[in-house]
Protein backbone atom coordinates (compact mmCIF):
# COMPACT_ATOMS: atom_id res chain seq x y z
CA UNK A 1 0.00 0.00 0.00
CA UNK A 2 1.22 3.28 -0.83
CA UNK A 3 2.25 5.81 2.12
CA UNK A 4 -0.19 8.54 2.29
CA UNK A 5 2.72 11.36 2.93
CA UNK A 6 4.09 12.69 -0.27
CA UNK A 7 6.78 15.58 -0.71
CA UNK A 8 5.55 18.14 -3.41
CA UNK A 9 7.92 20.48 -4.64
CA UNK A 10 7.75 23.45 -7.27
CA UNK A 11 4.39 21.71 -7.73
CA UNK A 12 1.47 23.96 -9.59
CA UNK A 13 -1.93 23.77 -8.83
CA UNK A 14 -3.01 21.99 -12.50
CA UNK A 15 0.70 20.84 -13.80
CA UNK A 16 -0.89 18.19 -15.81
CA UNK A 17 -2.00 20.68 -18.96
CA UNK A 18 1.64 21.62 -20.11
CA UNK A 19 4.08 18.12 -18.80
CA UNK A 20 3.95 15.94 -21.74
CA UNK A 21 7.01 13.78 -20.22
CA UNK A 22 6.97 12.56 -16.83
CA UNK A 23 10.35 11.11 -15.31
CA UNK A 24 10.12 8.08 -12.77
CA UNK A 25 13.10 7.40 -10.12
CA UNK A 26 12.73 5.03 -7.69
CA UNK A 27 15.64 5.85 -5.06
CA UNK A 28 17.07 3.41 -2.23
CA UNK A 29 19.23 5.22 0.39
CA UNK A 30 21.60 7.11 -2.08
CA UNK A 31 20.81 10.39 -1.06
CA UNK A 32 23.78 12.16 -2.39
CA UNK A 33 23.96 10.22 -5.98
CA UNK A 34 19.74 11.22 -6.27
CA UNK A 35 20.95 14.67 -5.73
CA UNK A 36 23.29 14.05 -8.64
CA UNK A 37 20.33 12.92 -10.96
CA UNK A 38 17.98 15.54 -10.37
CA UNK A 39 20.43 18.24 -11.17
CA UNK A 40 20.94 16.53 -14.46
CA UNK A 41 17.03 16.59 -15.10
CA UNK A 42 16.53 20.02 -13.79
CA UNK A 43 19.84 20.99 -16.61
CA UNK A 44 17.85 19.30 -19.42
CA UNK A 45 18.13 20.97 -22.91
CA UNK A 46 15.81 21.76 -25.48
CA UNK A 47 12.56 19.67 -24.26
CA UNK A 48 8.51 20.50 -23.58
CA UNK A 49 7.75 20.82 -20.10
CA UNK A 50 8.73 17.54 -18.58
CA UNK A 51 7.69 16.97 -14.57
CA UNK A 52 9.41 13.99 -12.36
CA UNK A 53 8.21 11.30 -10.15
CA UNK A 54 10.49 10.36 -7.00
CA UNK A 55 9.42 7.23 -5.24
CA UNK A 56 11.88 6.38 -1.94
CA UNK A 57 11.41 2.83 -0.91
CA UNK A 58 12.69 3.51 2.69
CA UNK A 59 10.05 3.60 4.60
CA UNK A 60 12.91 4.34 7.62
CA UNK A 61 15.05 6.67 6.85
CA UNK A 62 14.00 8.55 3.52
CA UNK A 63 17.01 10.02 2.51
CA UNK A 64 15.34 10.45 -0.45
CA UNK A 65 12.09 12.30 0.23
CA UNK A 66 14.21 14.37 2.65
CA UNK A 67 16.68 15.21 -0.57
CA UNK A 68 13.71 15.97 -2.93
CA UNK A 69 12.21 18.60 -0.05
CA UNK A 70 15.16 20.61 0.38
CA UNK A 71 16.13 20.85 -3.44
CA UNK A 72 14.79 23.38 -5.95
CA UNK A 73 13.48 22.59 -9.36
CA UNK A 74 12.41 25.71 -10.97
CA UNK A 75 9.65 25.00 -13.67
CA UNK A 76 10.31 21.60 -13.42
CA UNK A 77 7.52 19.75 -11.06
CA UNK A 78 8.45 17.04 -8.72
CA UNK A 79 6.09 14.94 -6.82
CA UNK A 80 7.78 12.40 -4.22
CA UNK A 81 6.22 9.24 -2.23
CA UNK A 82 7.25 7.06 0.32
CA UNK A 83 6.72 2.94 -0.90
CA UNK A 84 6.55 1.40 2.21
CA UNK A 85 6.27 -2.74 0.45
CA UNK A 86 10.45 -3.76 -0.18
CA UNK A 87 11.34 -4.01 -3.48
CA UNK A 88 12.43 -2.41 -6.94
CA UNK A 89 9.61 -3.90 -8.74
CA UNK A 90 6.90 -2.26 -6.12
CA UNK A 91 8.57 0.98 -6.23
CA UNK A 92 9.13 0.94 -10.06
CA UNK A 93 5.43 0.13 -10.54
CA UNK A 94 4.49 2.83 -7.66
CA UNK A 95 6.38 5.63 -10.01
CA UNK A 96 4.28 4.22 -12.66
CA UNK A 97 1.06 4.55 -11.20
CA UNK A 98 1.91 8.20 -9.74
CA UNK A 99 2.81 9.18 -13.15
CA UNK A 100 0.27 8.26 -15.24
CA UNK A 101 -2.19 9.44 -12.50
CA UNK A 102 -1.25 12.49 -11.68
CA UNK A 103 0.15 14.07 -15.21
CA UNK A 104 -3.02 12.13 -16.98
CA UNK A 105 -1.89 14.14 -19.92
CA UNK A 106 1.45 13.06 -20.35
CA UNK A 107 2.17 11.03 -23.73
CA UNK A 108 5.62 9.53 -22.46
CA UNK A 109 6.72 7.87 -19.21
CA UNK A 110 10.76 7.67 -18.59
CA UNK A 111 13.03 6.48 -16.25
CA UNK A 112 16.36 6.49 -14.91
CA UNK A 113 18.25 5.50 -11.95
CA UNK A 114 19.48 7.22 -8.72
CA UNK A 115 23.13 5.94 -9.50
CA UNK A 116 22.54 7.70 -12.77
CA UNK A 117 22.60 10.94 -14.34
CA UNK A 118 21.56 12.25 -17.73
CA UNK A 119 22.96 14.04 -20.72
CA UNK A 120 21.77 17.30 -21.68
CA UNK A 121 20.05 16.46 -24.55
CA UNK A 122 18.97 13.20 -23.27
CA UNK A 123 15.28 13.47 -22.77
CA UNK A 124 15.08 15.50 -25.96
CA UNK A 125 16.64 12.62 -28.24
CA UNK A 126 14.65 10.17 -26.47
CA UNK A 127 11.41 12.26 -27.25
CA UNK A 128 12.22 12.80 -30.99
CA UNK A 129 12.98 8.76 -31.20
CA UNK A 130 9.63 8.03 -29.94
CA UNK A 131 8.00 10.35 -32.52
CA UNK A 132 10.28 9.77 -35.73
CA UNK A 133 10.54 5.85 -35.04
CA UNK A 134 6.47 5.50 -33.44
CA UNK A 135 8.32 2.88 -31.30
CA UNK A 136 6.21 1.95 -28.17
CA UNK A 137 8.79 1.93 -25.94
CA UNK A 138 12.22 3.43 -26.86
CA UNK A 139 15.95 2.40 -25.00
CA UNK A 140 19.26 4.04 -24.29
CA UNK A 141 22.67 3.44 -23.37
CA UNK A 142 24.19 3.73 -19.95
CA UNK A 143 27.80 4.17 -19.87
CA UNK A 144 29.65 3.37 -16.30
CA UNK A 145 31.81 5.87 -15.02
CA UNK A 146 34.02 4.27 -12.57
CA UNK A 147 35.25 5.73 -9.19
CA UNK A 148 38.28 3.69 -9.50
CA UNK A 149 40.00 4.58 -12.61
CA UNK A 150 42.03 1.05 -13.22
CA UNK A 151 38.92 -1.02 -13.57
CA UNK A 152 37.91 1.27 -16.53
CA UNK A 153 38.27 -2.06 -18.44
CA UNK A 154 35.15 -3.17 -16.92
CA UNK A 155 33.76 -1.17 -18.77
CA UNK A 156 33.52 -3.85 -22.11
CA UNK A 157 32.28 -6.26 -19.92
CA UNK A 158 28.43 -7.61 -20.48
CA UNK A 159 27.73 -6.46 -16.96
CA UNK A 160 28.42 -3.14 -17.44
CA UNK A 161 28.28 -2.50 -21.67
CA UNK A 162 25.13 -1.83 -22.99
CA UNK A 163 23.04 -3.73 -25.17
CA UNK A 164 23.37 -2.37 -28.14
CA UNK A 165 25.53 0.21 -29.68
CA UNK A 166 23.75 2.13 -33.29
CA UNK A 167 20.17 3.73 -33.84
CA UNK A 168 17.40 1.87 -34.89
CA UNK A 169 15.08 -0.54 -34.18
CA UNK A 170 15.36 -3.85 -31.79
CA UNK A 171 13.77 -6.30 -30.89
CA UNK A 172 13.40 -5.31 -27.03
CA UNK A 173 15.69 -3.57 -24.42
CA UNK A 174 15.93 -5.18 -21.19
CA UNK A 175 16.14 -2.23 -18.28
CA UNK A 176 14.39 0.30 -16.97
CA UNK A 177 18.15 2.46 -16.19
CA UNK A 178 17.57 4.09 -19.37
CA UNK A 179 13.74 3.60 -21.41
CA UNK A 180 10.77 5.75 -22.51
CA UNK A 181 7.54 4.34 -22.50
CA UNK A 182 3.90 5.36 -23.88
CA UNK A 183 1.16 5.52 -21.97
CA UNK A 184 -1.03 3.60 -24.61
CA UNK A 185 2.28 0.55 -22.92
CA UNK A 186 0.49 0.87 -19.64
CA UNK A 187 -3.27 0.79 -20.71
CA UNK A 188 -2.26 -2.51 -23.05
CA UNK A 189 0.04 -3.81 -19.71
CA UNK A 190 -1.56 -2.55 -17.17
CA UNK A 191 -0.35 0.24 -14.66
CA UNK A 192 1.80 -1.82 -12.68
CA UNK A 193 3.81 -3.93 -15.08
CA UNK A 194 6.23 -5.33 -13.15
CA UNK A 195 6.02 -8.94 -11.98
CA UNK A 196 6.65 -8.78 -8.10
CA UNK A 197 7.39 -12.50 -8.37
CA UNK A 198 11.40 -11.01 -9.49
CA UNK A 199 11.17 -8.06 -6.47
CA UNK A 200 14.24 -10.13 -4.58
CA UNK A 201 15.78 -11.39 -7.78
CA UNK A 202 15.77 -8.18 -10.09
CA UNK A 203 14.69 -8.65 -13.42
CA UNK A 204 11.17 -7.91 -13.24
CA UNK A 205 12.16 -5.19 -15.78
CA UNK A 206 13.21 -7.70 -18.62
CA UNK A 207 10.23 -9.59 -18.17
CA UNK A 208 8.21 -6.80 -18.54
CA UNK A 209 9.98 -5.65 -21.60
CA UNK A 210 9.72 -9.15 -23.15
CA UNK A 211 6.33 -9.77 -22.34
CA UNK A 212 5.71 -6.64 -24.24
CA UNK A 213 7.66 -7.76 -27.35
CA UNK A 214 5.65 -11.05 -27.45
CA UNK A 215 2.45 -8.84 -27.31
CA UNK A 216 3.18 -7.09 -30.61
CA UNK A 217 4.83 -3.71 -29.11
CA UNK A 218 7.95 -2.22 -30.95
CA UNK A 219 11.50 -1.33 -29.56
CA UNK A 220 13.56 1.69 -31.08
CA UNK A 221 17.09 2.21 -29.70
CA UNK A 222 18.57 5.55 -29.28
CA UNK A 223 22.30 5.79 -29.34
CA UNK A 224 22.73 9.51 -28.68
CA UNK A 225 20.08 9.52 -25.60
CA UNK A 226 22.73 8.89 -23.10
CA UNK A 227 22.91 8.45 -19.33
CA UNK A 228 25.86 7.63 -17.23
CA UNK A 229 26.28 5.37 -14.22
CA UNK A 230 28.11 5.79 -11.07
CA UNK A 231 29.84 2.82 -10.65
CA UNK A 232 31.40 2.16 -6.64
CA UNK A 233 34.53 0.28 -6.07
CA UNK A 234 32.75 -2.44 -4.57
CA UNK A 235 31.22 -3.64 -7.71
CA UNK A 236 33.88 -3.31 -9.42
CA UNK A 237 35.47 -6.37 -7.58
CA UNK A 238 35.48 -10.23 -9.33
CA UNK A 239 33.03 -11.39 -7.00
CA UNK A 240 30.65 -9.12 -7.53
CA UNK A 241 30.57 -9.60 -11.30
CA UNK A 242 30.66 -13.05 -11.40
CA UNK A 243 27.91 -12.95 -8.97
CA UNK A 244 25.84 -10.51 -11.24
CA UNK A 245 26.55 -12.73 -13.99
CA UNK A 246 25.03 -15.89 -12.34
CA UNK A 247 21.71 -13.64 -11.53
CA UNK A 248 21.78 -12.66 -15.18
CA UNK A 249 21.72 -16.08 -15.91
CA UNK A 250 19.01 -16.85 -13.07
CA UNK A 251 16.83 -13.71 -14.44
CA UNK A 252 16.93 -15.53 -17.46
CA UNK A 253 15.92 -19.20 -16.34
CA UNK A 254 13.30 -17.35 -14.85
CA UNK A 255 11.82 -15.67 -17.09
CA UNK A 256 11.79 -18.54 -19.63
CA UNK A 257 10.61 -20.81 -16.80
CA UNK A 258 7.70 -18.15 -16.76
CA UNK A 259 6.72 -18.69 -20.39
CA UNK A 260 4.86 -22.32 -19.75
CA UNK A 261 4.23 -25.05 -17.19
CA UNK A 262 3.92 -27.66 -18.83
CA UNK A 263 6.70 -30.79 -18.64
CA UNK A 264 7.57 -30.59 -22.29
CA UNK A 265 8.14 -26.77 -21.89
CA UNK A 266 10.26 -27.30 -18.70
CA UNK A 267 12.42 -30.25 -20.69
CA UNK A 268 12.86 -27.70 -23.58
CA UNK A 269 14.11 -25.06 -20.70
CA UNK A 270 16.51 -27.60 -19.20
CA UNK A 271 17.91 -27.67 -22.77
CA UNK A 272 18.44 -24.71 -23.57
CA UNK A 273 20.37 -24.22 -20.28
CA UNK A 274 22.82 -26.94 -21.44
CA UNK A 275 23.24 -25.42 -24.60
CA UNK A 276 24.25 -22.38 -23.34
CA UNK A 277 26.55 -23.73 -21.39
CA UNK A 278 27.81 -25.60 -24.13
CA UNK A 279 28.34 -22.28 -26.18
CA UNK A 280 29.73 -20.41 -23.37
CA UNK A 281 32.53 -23.00 -23.51
CA UNK A 282 32.69 -23.12 -27.13
CA UNK A 283 33.46 -19.40 -26.95
CA UNK A 284 35.53 -19.08 -23.83
CA UNK A 285 39.09 -18.86 -25.79
CA UNK A 286 38.33 -16.67 -28.81
CA UNK A 287 36.67 -14.30 -25.65
CA UNK A 288 39.75 -14.97 -23.59
CA UNK A 289 41.77 -13.86 -27.24
CA UNK A 290 39.55 -10.63 -27.95
CA UNK A 291 39.48 -8.85 -24.06
CA UNK A 292 42.71 -10.21 -22.77
CA UNK A 293 40.23 -10.88 -20.13
CA UNK A 294 39.29 -14.23 -18.06
CA UNK A 295 36.74 -12.09 -16.25
CA UNK A 296 35.34 -10.99 -19.41
CA UNK A 297 35.70 -14.33 -21.04
CA UNK A 298 33.57 -16.16 -18.33
CA UNK A 299 30.91 -14.28 -18.33
CA UNK A 300 28.91 -16.45 -20.57
CA UNK A 301 29.83 -19.49 -18.43
CA UNK A 302 28.31 -17.89 -15.20
CA UNK A 303 25.72 -16.75 -17.07
CA UNK A 304 24.86 -20.35 -17.91
CA UNK A 305 25.96 -21.52 -14.42
CA UNK A 306 23.06 -19.03 -12.97
CA UNK A 307 20.63 -20.77 -15.18
CA UNK A 308 21.92 -24.45 -13.96
CA UNK A 309 21.50 -23.65 -10.33
CA UNK A 310 18.18 -21.53 -10.70
CA UNK A 311 16.84 -24.92 -12.27
CA UNK A 312 17.40 -26.48 -8.94
CA UNK A 313 16.18 -24.35 -6.97
CA UNK A 314 19.32 -22.00 -6.17
CA UNK A 315 17.87 -18.66 -7.01
CA UNK A 316 20.19 -15.36 -5.60
CA UNK A 317 18.03 -13.02 -3.53
CA UNK A 318 20.11 -9.55 -4.03
CA UNK A 319 17.63 -7.23 -3.04
CA UNK A 320 16.28 -9.37 0.10
CA UNK A 321 19.68 -8.08 1.94
CA UNK A 322 17.96 -4.74 2.53
CA UNK A 323 16.66 -4.58 5.81
CA UNK A 324 13.29 -2.72 5.58
CA UNK A 325 9.83 -3.76 6.63
CA UNK A 326 7.71 -4.85 4.08
CA UNK A 327 5.02 -2.91 5.35
CA UNK A 328 4.04 0.06 7.92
Amino acid sequence: MLSSSFAQTDLPMEPSAQISSVICIPTFRRPELLRQTLRSLVALSETPRYGCVVVDNDVIERAGARVVAKMTFGSMPVMCAVEPSQGNCQAINTCFRLALSRFPRAEYILMIDDDEWASERWLFWMITAAELSGADIVGGPVFPVFSDPSKQHLAHHPVFRPAYDCTGEVPTIYGTGNCLIRRSVFEKMGDSPLDEAFTFLGGGDTDFFLRCARAGLRFFWEQRAEIFEHVSPERTTTRWVLARSLRIGAINYCVDRKKGGLYRYRTFVTMKSVAVLAKSIIEFVPALIRSRSVIIASHGAFVALGRLLAEVGLVPQQYKSRKVPTGQ
